[in-house]
């Protein structure tokens, strides 16, 4: 591996940022160890790219508070949502030899089960290609986790939703199809195809195809881990108290359940880049990797590709991730051969890790768009005192039988406002709070448009209606 001088290792773990810089405004450089202090994040480990090689690895605090033992390189974090990468790299191969096609109804492949289309839709095709751009109109976003102690779904008991062992309700068609709508039941829908077609284990068929052709030494679907597997950090949640048990698993391998390093998803990175150059060490052909990294759907924060979130102005793609107790984020240029992934420990983890990426964009002078600079609007304050109140927001409404509520509490200050995020969930016969979310300060560009440091952007339709988050609207 190649290493990176002191002066960029010396930039990057003392340069830290916000995302958004405030025009006229000079900031102040972070640590990554008061950063990490501040936010409570225990471990972190990240590889970084440039010019076409990992030039970076390296862990920083601890794998677990209990034993102290250090995060290094090759500590196992799981990938969570940027399993679903890996997943379509896998298919993607299976379109490339001609076993399936994007444009195919599904059913048309699967053996053991077939999609339930509900009206309207049941005539509507659901094809390959809305499922990894998650357009198809499926139910199940999030793929719920298991404790150690908790019976767990084998694959078709979560797709076709058994009660009371999967937690997840059926995944079926019953969404609008066309219109983007994140699934993870989609993309475990595609683990089962995979599995029809090659008379295969998911997992062995990605260990044969994509992990051992790209030497990804430290990737693995499992659940649970082995007890020999030592080497794995802890998941803590946002007041830092460890996860019972480590850490959850997760039924669906596709979609949540890859356990891996930075070293390895760098390693995945940087084979669709020598694809996309049209490099024969790429594993999938040219014309399929553009595919990959051509925008399908605007979700309004990013474009959706297949199987990968590309930047609004196309010149990175790449995947988050979150599973209780961990954070994660790879990012790859879509031009050039740049790359960071980092992946942490703690739910508190998304602001950390922004903060640091920031930091490594700047070490190794990655395209920045212009729309990260932004300037404070003076505001007279009794506007602002218009927009106060609490505010909420149903998120699945119709579509699942458990619902989920956002609110938040907005105050006034002399020249910004502050959201207090709370999040419950219906549990049938009562609200009650699960998730405390960060309290954000937002500066006013506009009077009616207002933006936090960290890149979310809010803006009022009226004193009692405003839309965060790109898309979700939020009313008193």
């Amino acid at each position: 591996m190649q290493k990176t001088s002191p002066s960029s290792l010396s930039a990057i773990e003392n340069g830290l940022r916000y995302p958004v810089r405030i025009k006229g405004q000079v900031d102040k450089p972070m640590t990554l160890q008061t950063r990490m202090s501040y936010h409570k994040v225990p471990g972190v480990s990240i590889a970084v790219i440039d010019q076409g090689k990992i030039v970076w690895a390296k862990g920083y605090g601890v794998t677990d508070a209990e034993t102290l033992q250090p995060v290094d390189e090759n500590t196992l974090f799981q990938a969570c949502s940027i399993s679903k990468v890996t997943t379509a790299m896998g298919l993607l191969l299976l379109v490339q030899k001609g076993k399936v096609d994007l444009e195919t109804d599904v059913n048309t492949y699967l053996k053991r089960w077939k999609v339930p289309k509900k009206k309207p839709y049941e005539f509507e095709p659901l094809t390959l290609r809305q499922l990894l751009s998650h357009t198809g109109g499926i139910t199940v976003s999030g793929v719920a986790g298991y404790a150690e102690n908790e019976k767990f779904p084998n694959l078709l008991e979560f797709l076709k939703g058994v009660k009371p062992i999967s937690k997840n309700d059926a995944v079926e068609m019953a969404l609008t199809p066309g219109e983007f709508h994140y699934s993870g039941g989609g993309t475990t829908i595609i683990e089962l195809l995979i599995e029809d077609i090659t008379d295969m284990s998911f997992k062995d068929y990605i260990q044969e195809f994509v992990f051992d052709p790209l030497q990804m030494t430290r990737s693995f679907f499992v659940h649970p881990l082995p007890q020999e597997e030592t080497n794995f950090a802890a998941g803590y949640d946002t007041n830092g108290k460890s996860i019972p048990g480590k850490y959850h698993n997760h039924p669906s391998f596709s979609a949540a359940g890859l356990w891996t390093t930075p070293t390895d998803l760098a390693k995945l990175g940087m084979n669709i880049q020598k694809s996309l150059q049209g490099d024969k060490e790429g594993l999938l052909t040219q014309s399929l990797a553009k595919k990959m990294i051509t925008p399908h759907v605007d979700a309004e924060v990013h474009l959706i590709g297949l199987g990968c979130f590309i930047r609004k102005d196309q010149k990175t793609f790449g995947h988050s991730g979150s599973n209780l107790g961990t954070r994660c984020n790879a990012t790859f240029t879509t031009k050039g051969e740049k790359g960071v992934v980092i992946m942490t420990n703690s739910d508190n983890g998304s602001e950390l890790e922004t903060e640091l990426r920031f930091s490594v964009y700047d070490a190794y002078d990655w395209p920045l768009p212009s729309w990260l600079e932004k300037p404070i609007v003076k505001v007279d304050p009794s506007v602002l005192k218009t927009y106060t109140g609490e505010y909420w927001t149903l998120v699945n409404e119709g579509t699942s039988r458990e619902k989920e509520i956002k609110t938040c509490r907005v105050t006034a200050e002399k020249d910004h406002l502050i959201f207090h995020w709370l999040q419950h969930k219906d549990t049938e016969s009562e609200w009650t709070l699960f998730q405390l979310l960060p309290e954000i300060t937002v500066h006013p560009e506009s009077s009616t448009s207002f933006f936090a440091r960290d890149g979310m952007t809010i803006t009022f339709e009226s004193a009692t209606k405003f839309k965060a988050f790109g898309a979700s609207h939020f009313k008193k």
